[in-house]
Order: structure tokens, then sequence, then C-alpha cells
């Protein structure tokens, strides 16, 4: 951008003062543009700048063309660095009907929306930057329309054409690196889900081994608690048998017996009539 600061030409604000002197007459406008065109080739552009507009403002009582005063202004603006206003004070100076103050005013307002885009470029805005390139353009080649024979907006047209390349790839980069950091950011997340999910899974396994332990011990102590049942079982039946008489013993013993011998009859019924079934019966036969 500071190539196109040294290489851009802008218009004058000294000649307009050769418009106003067309309709001079003493008023207050006249004096206020006088003082803002001294204040100008000064270098005081702020002060110009506020002279200018109080002459924009009194001319049409002074039946003179505010747009010449508006014009001046926005030039004061520009060189106060004040790109955005500039601008807009160049929309009020091509109110006038005047063609040659109108090709001015559209080659300068293209140099002040270079300025804005120049100021977009600095926030990294390159989006921006490029559609204010492009108003520019379109307002040198208007300029170029209304005087063809003018070299300045042709000259800033192509400065403003290297502008829009040079932001072009700046644009390119910064998408690159946004679509980069995107990825980063995606494979960051991608691998802080995975880890969630195997530290989910970890937690669940761990879970389900405390639960089988705590089954297993669970079962373990059922079993002795089961055996010790039994052992104590087994310790009073044997106890009560030493505490038995020969009598006794006899008889619980025939008991015993009896009580086999009544399981076997029965196993040996139940197998005798799984082998006969599915097998026809014998029948008696009267011949």
């Amino acid at each position: 951008m500071n190539f196109l600061k040294k290489s851009l030409v802008a218009k004058s604000a000294a000649a307009s003062i050769i418009l106003f002197a067309i309709a001079a007459r003493a008023g207050t406008a006249w004096d206020a543009m006088g003082r803002g065109l001294k204040e100008y080739s000064d270098g005081d552009y702020p002060a110009a700048a506020t002279n200018f507009d109080a002459a924009a403002l009194a001319a049409p009582q002074e039946k003179l063309d505010p747009a010449v005063a508006a014009f001046d202004r926005g030039n004061a603006l520009l060189k106060s660095g004040k790109a955005n206003d500039a601008a807009q004070t160049y929309e009020e100076a091509l109110r006038t009907t005047d063609l040659g103050l109108q090709s001015k005013t559209y080659h300068n307002r293209g140099n002040a929306m270079l300025g804005i885009a120049g100021e977009q470029e600095q926030k990294e805005k390159f989006e921006d930057a490029i559609k204010s390139v492009d108003e520019a353009q379109m307002m040198y080649e208007r300029s170029m329309m209304l005087a063809p024979k003018d070299r300045d907006p042709k000259i800033n047209y192509e400065l403003s054409g290297l502008m829009r390349k040079k932001l072009e790839e700046e644009l390119k980069k910064q998408q690159q690196q946004q679509n980069k950091d995107q990825n980063k950011d995606q494979n960051k997340d991608q691998n802080k889900d995975q880890n969630k999910d195997q530290q989910q899974k970890d937690k669940d396994q761990q879970k389900q081994q405390q639960d089988q332990q705590d089954k297993d011990k669970q079962n373990q102590q059922q079993q002795k608690q089961d055996q010790s049942a039994e052992d104590e079982k087994k310790q009073q039946q044997q106890k009560r048998a030493e505490q038995m008489s020969p009598q006794e013993a006899a008889m619980m013993l025939d008991a015993m017996k009896d009580k086999e011998k009544a399981q076997r009859e029965k196993m040996g019924m139940i197998w005798l009539k799984r082998s006969n079934a599915g097998k026809d019966q014998p029948v008696d036969k009267d011949w």
C-alpha cells in the first residue's frame, strides 16, 4: 500500500477556486473557501476540511455550487487519513452538473476506496479489501468515460489492479491457513473424542472386572458357608451315631437299606418303561 500512496495521482483542490471565482462575490461561503484553500496549502488538512464544510453549507444561499466545496473537503479528509469520510464526501460532490468536476470526483473517490482497502488489508480483511478495490476501479472507469484524454485515472486503474492481485494472494494464504487450523482443530477434537471413548471403555471394563471379582468373592463365601454347614451336619450325625445304642443303630441301618432298595426298584421300573416305549405289546390270539 505504501507503493500505491506514492504512486497514486490525485486531483488537486487548488483548481476548485476557479469554479468559485466564476460566481465570486463577498460572502460567508467565499470567505470560508478562501480560508480552507490557504489551510490546505499550508498542510493543515483538518482545519481546511472544517472550512470547506462551512463553505458547502453556505454556498446555496450565495448561489454557488456546494459540490465544489464538498470536493475540496473530500481531498482534505483524504489527506488527513480519513478515507471512509472522504469517500462519503465525494458522494456529495458528485451531485454537481459539471462533468469536469464529476470526472475529478470519480477519480479521487477511487483513491479514497483504495485507502479504505489499505486499512482493511492491515486488519487482514482481504475479502472486504478486494471489494473496495473493485469499487475503486469502477470509479476510475467512470472518470475515464467522462475524460477520455485524462491519463491519471488510467494510471491509477493499473495500480489498483496490482493491489487487487496482491490481495488475492494474501486471501489465498489466509484461507489455506484457516483450512489448516480447522483440520488441526478437527483432528484435535476427534482425538479428544477417541480418548474419551477409550477412557469410558476402560472404565466399563474395570467395572465389569470388579463386578466379576465381587461375584466370585460372594460365591467363595457361599461355598465356605455351605461347606461349613455340611461339615456341621456330618459332625452332628456322627455325634448322634456315637450316642445311639446298638439296637438304634441296627434299626437305622435297616431303614437306610430299605430306602436304598425302594430307590433301586423305582429306578428299575423307570428304566423298564423307557425300554418298552414305542414297542408293540403282545396280544392274545384265539386261534
